[in-house]
Parts: C-alpha cells; sequence; structure tokens
C-alpha cells in the first residue's frame, strides 16, 4: 500500500448509488469523501438506462469530490455478481534478459499467457488474481520480481463477465466525465473488508442483503470459494407491504423503517401504528406484528433459497459463522430469524470508520480499500486487462507522475466442471442509521412461526 494516494470506489446499487474516496496514509484507509444519491437506471444491481445512471453517478462524484475538497477524474466500479464465472488459469514464459532477473515487463507477459483463452465473444476478462508464481519450479511464490530464474509460471482465478454488463458500466461511466480505472469483484473486495483473518482462514459465510438482491459468499483460506443470489431483496420487502397493507411504495418503506422486524415473535399485537391506505378516508390502523409476518414472510423465503444453494457445499459446518452486511441487514430481527434458521452465529458487520457507519456502505468502501491494499505485483497483472497505468513508479521502468486508484467489485457463482458459476449481483439500500427507531428485543423464542410465508412465493 503506497501512502498519500487517493483511490475513489464506486457502487452502483439498486436503490442507491455510493462513492466512497479513501486516501492512504502509513498504511491506513481513511475515508475523506462519501458521495450517496438514488439510484437511476439500475435494476437488480445492473444498468438499464445508461444516461439515467451517468447522471445520477455524476451526482454522487460531485458529492464526494466537494466533501474531499478534490478533483474526482476516475473511479474503480463494483461490477455486479450477475453472470460471472470464475476459473483457473495457468501462463509459462521465458526470461530472455541477459542478467536472467525477472522484471514487471516479464510479470507482464506470463499474466498474458496465463489469460490467453478462447472466450465466447459475449464475455469478457473483468478481473485477475495471481494465487502464485514459480520461480524454475520453486512455488509459493507471492511477488517474482528481482529474482534470478529462466522459466517463470503464473497460477492464479480470472473472472469473466457479460459485455453487456461491463459496457453499461463503461459507458455510464464515461458519460458522468469520467475515467474508468478498473473493474472488481464486489464479494471478494467485501470479504477482504469486513471479515478478519481468522474468519477468512477457517471459513465464513458472507451475506450481503441490498435492495435488489441478497448475496451469499463463501470465503475460506481467503478465496472466494462460491457464491449464490437470490434477486430478492430490501425492495421487495416493501413491496410487499404496500400490496398487502394496500398503501403507496413511500408508507410502506416508512413503516418497514419505523416499525418493520423480520422476526415475528419479537413483537406484539398490543403495539399498532398508524398507516395510510389508498381508498381509505381515516388512516389503517396496523399491528407491528402483522407488519411482521408480512416482512418474516420475504425474509424468511430469501433465507430459505440461500440455504439450499450453501448447504451441499459445507459451507454451514465452517467455523466462521455468518457475517452479515448491506443495507437490509439493520432491519430489526433479521439477525435473530438468521441465526435460528441457519444454526450459526451471526454477527453484523457496520464499517468503523466516521461518515460512513451504517452496512449500506459496506460495498462501496470495500472497493476503494481493495484497490488500494493491491499489491504492486497484482497491479501489474491487471494492468494486462485494462492496457493502462495502474503501478505508481515501476522499478524496471521510468518512474511516471503519481497517479490516483480507486475500487471495489462484485461477483457470483454456481458450480461448474473446473470453474464456479456465480450469479448474483451487489445492491445497496437505502436505508441510512437513523432509519431504524428500534433495537431487536433480546428474548427470542426457541421457533419462528411464518404465517403468511407462501403469499409471495
Amino acid at each position: 500500500m503506497h501512502n498519500n494516494e487517493i483511490y475513489v470506489g464506486l457502487d452502483i446499487g439498486t436503490a442507491m448509488i455510493k462513492v466512497i474516496v479513501v486516501e492512504t496514509q502509513s498504511s491506513q484507509v481513511n475515508v475523506i469523501g462519501v458521495g450517496n444519491v438514488p439510484s437511476q437506471g439500475v435494476k437488480r444491481g445492473v444498468i438499464i438506462d445508461i444516461n439515467e445512471t451517468a447522471a445520477a453517478i455524476k451526482a454522487a462524484v460531485a458529492q464526494a469530490a466537494t466533501k474531499a475538497n478534490i478533483q474526482i477524474d476516475e473511479v474503480v466500479a463494483g461490477i455486479p455478481a450477475n453472470q460471472l464465472k470464475i476459473e483457473q488459469i495457468q501462463g509459462m514464459t521465458a526470461i530472455v534478459n541477459e542478467t536472467k532477473r525477472i522484471s514487471y515487463d516479464d510479470v507482464r507477459e506470463v499474466a498474458r499467457q496465463a489469460l490467453i483463452s478462447n472466450l465466447p465473444p459475449e464475455r469478457e476478462i473483468i478481473d485477475v488474481l495471481p494465487s502464485e508464481f514459480i520461480v524454475d519450479g520453486f512455488d509459493g511464490i507471492s511477488d517474482p520480481y528481482d529474482m534470478v530464474g529462466v522459466r517463470l509460471e503464473m497460477r492464479g482465478i480470472a473472472f469473466t463477465g457479460p459485455k453487456t454488463i461491463t459496457h453499461n458500466v463503461r459507458m455510464a461511466v464515461e458519460r458522468a466525465g469520467l475515467k474508468l480505472r478498473e473493474f472488481v469483484v464486489t464479494p471478494l473486495a467485501v470479504g477482504r473488508t469486513a471479515l478478519n483473518n481468522g474468519e477468512q482462514d477457517f471459513g465464513t459465510i458472507l451475506i450481503d442483503m441490498g435492495a435488489g438482491q441478497t448475496t451469499a459468499a463463501v470465503i475460506h483460506d481467503h478465496q472466494l470459494k462460491f457464491i449464490t443470489v437470490d434477486q430478492e431483496g430490501g425492495e421487495y420487502i416493501t413491496r410487499d407491504i404496500s400490496t398487502v397493507l394496500n398503501t403507496s411504495y413511500e408508507y410502506a418503506d416508512k413503516a418497514k423503517r419505523d416499525y418493520g422486524c423480520a422476526d415475528s415473535t419479537l413483537t406484539s399485537e398490543q403495539n399498532e401504528f398508524l398507516i395510510e391506505s389508498v381508498g381509505q378516508r381515516e388512516p389503517m390502523r396496523v399491528s407491528e406484528k402483522y407488519l411482521s409476518e408480512i416482512i418474516e414472510a420475504r425474509v424468511d423465503q430469501i433465507f430459505s433459497k440461500l440455504f439450499k444453494q450453501l448447504q451441499p457445499t459445507g459451507a454451514l459446518e465452517m467455523p466462521g459463522g455468518i457475517v452479515l452486511t448491506g443495507g437490509s441487514s439493520l432491519l430489526g430481527g433479521v439477525q435473530e430469524l438468521l441465526q435460528q434458521m441457519f444454526g450459526m452465529n451471526v454477527r453484523i458487520e457496520i464499517p468503523s470508520q466516521i461518515g460512513i457507519r451504517h452496512p449500506s456502505y459496506m460495498a462501496g468502501f470495500a472497493i476503494a480499500r481493495y484497490a488500494a491494499a493491491q499489491s504492486q505485483t497484482e497491479r501489474v497483472v491487471k494492468e494486462v486487462i485494462f492496457g493502462n497505468q495502474l503501478t505508481t513508479a515501476q522499478q524496471d521502468q521510468p518512474v511516471l507522475e503519481k497517479e490516483r486508484k480507486h475500487g471495489f467489485f462484485s461477483l457470483n457463482n454456481e458450480n461448474e466442471e473446473k470453474h464456479q458459476m456465480i450469479a448474483n449481483g451487489n445492491d445497496e439500500n437505502a436505508m441510512e442509521e437513523d432509519d431504524f427507531q428500534h433495537e431487536p428485543q433480546k428474548n427470542v423464542k426457541d421457533k419462528v412461526k411464518n404465517f403468511i410465508a407462501n403469499f409471495f412465493d
């Protein structure tokens, strides 16, 4: 990690578009600016209207630039996990210079060799993570620069995604007047940021509850092993409330934030609130328990789908438990319900930096932090994909003027032979810290009753 560099993470979510500006200093990452505007032209984490999304990105970047008191010219964008794939790659090159000392040009060349593949025309490489380098048969090397050898090999992981998704993100960034520095895979970045070393080592399930979809990623041995997505999130809960109570989306969203709880066993019939109902002159009186039953039906359905996908992987036996993040994770009762359904310890991860102390900011912060933490060698490898300079001062070439960096990423997968399919995307909920006016109650019954679980199948 280099000092005094600026990184800008762009998180394009279904509900909100967030821009997080960080500065590296003494191996620390400090947040110096935040932009947060309602999302436009995005559905389930995927851009469906480039111009609308570009306008929202431009507004969020302007907010962040003003707060950081800097000019923002380029960003690192998180790519949604929808239809992403991950596969093992390997390449080899000969060291041809007279001294046989390995340069970053050699690293680029071995990365090019590793990335030679017959991709379908509708897909492109989004990110590459070198797992190890091998010099003359000696493996387990993380950085081969300046070593001596005649043969250099690289093993790693490549992420590929639909060109439609990457093209739309690239065009939205460009139309916002910005340069796209690089793509990153969101769940991987969030995993490195939200999980401690022990959780990444021994194995943990990371669940990100966004507005448009919910992602579950399995992190083990500091690697992303499996990922699955359910394309339901906080917005679906709000729509359920709106439909059942015959009220507007805005009133339903307010009721969810003010009185909502995902575990009906934590609520009471005696606690009631008033809500406007379409076609009624007077506000309708609704119990918190009835509202909770509506919410619980959808949340139960989301978690049940994730459980079915995760169970065959053995992830439910991992000692790290579940780490929950994303904008909907602070909805009352979610943590308790998830713990009961999965039988695992569950904790909610919230960024600790001032100005972003809410789980909805986790993805954007992780984007920037991930880019900042990339090693020189990792950046050299990624230059093969993006073609632009990601390193600050390569020691085997003339030192270039210091550049800004930025970033974050998203991904998904299902099992395939020699790859994992990734089928999800990372979305944000618009929920802010003050949107939740109650804390979950402590007494939880052993069995959760779900009265209307089949209403929304």
